[in-house]
């Protein structure tokens, strides 16, 4: 740890002034069970501080959570070992994942591919879409009703099917410590988290609005 003031203890070695600034200000609110703990990438966020572990005590802090809920993170083991893994495989692969896997904002496959409408058709429709919860996130977006929602989403997930995302995620080929080879996947919620955060966040501000909670900033906006 490379400090501690004003109950926020620090681990970040490169840490901007509006950042300290943000977690601070964090710090002081009522509901934190302990000090606020900045990690070594924390940086500037909307409301909370990105790379910031804020305990709380009966409430929930909707851009604490942030928009990023809901993306998805796996490792593959290939049969390939780093000495078979020569120039023109390594440009095949790269090349192949360029081409199969769209990625940044909104960017999704023109139509549903072959693995997508297999998929749908093994395992029906994604169990969020019948989730009150997600539903009326979503139509605090669109404005529509129940039915039109579902639509929409369904039809969304199955263009987005094997895309990225955009902003920190990623595909790429690793190699281990013993010599193999492997994909490891970091992928988006494709919007989902984004809805979710949006109309909860709103949510708690109308919530601290109610109870007349006076908030340094409104994204500090909580339930309890």
């Amino acid at each position: 740890m490379i400090g501690t003031t004003n109950n926020v203890r620090n681990w970040a070695s490169n840490l901007e002034e509006n950042t300290r600034l943000q977690a601070e200000r964090t710090a002081r609110l009522p509901i934190l069970a302990g000090p606020l703990a900045l990690m070594p990438d924390a940086h500037l966020g909307m409301g909370a501080t990105i790379g910031s572990v804020i305990p709380t005590k009966g409430a929930i802090i909707p851009s604490a959570v942030g928009v990023d809920i809901g993306c998805g993170m796996i490792a593959l083991r290939t049969d390939l070992e780093r000495g078979e893994f020569t120039k023109s495989i390594e440009g095949l692969i790269h090349g192949a994942l360029r081409e199969s896997i769209p990625s940044g904002v909104g960017i999704n496959h023109p139509a549903p591919t072959d693995d997508a409408v297999r998929f749908f058709e093994l395992s029906g429709t994604p169990p969020g879409l019948e989730n009150v919860h997600v539903l009326g996130a979503a139509m605090q977006k669109r404005h529509n009703n129940d039915g039109e929602v579902r639509d929409w989403l369904t039809d969304k997930a199955r263009v987005q099917f094997g895309t990225l995302g955009a902003g920190n995620h990623f595909v790429e080929v690793c190699e281990s410590e013993d010599g193999a080879v492997w994909f490891v996947l970091h992928s988006g919620s494709r919007g989902i988290g984004n809805v979710l955060a949006t109309a909860h966040s709103k949510l708690a501000k109308a919530s601290c609005e109610r109870a007349r909670i006076i908030l340094e900033d409104k994204d500090f906006a909580y339930f309890t």
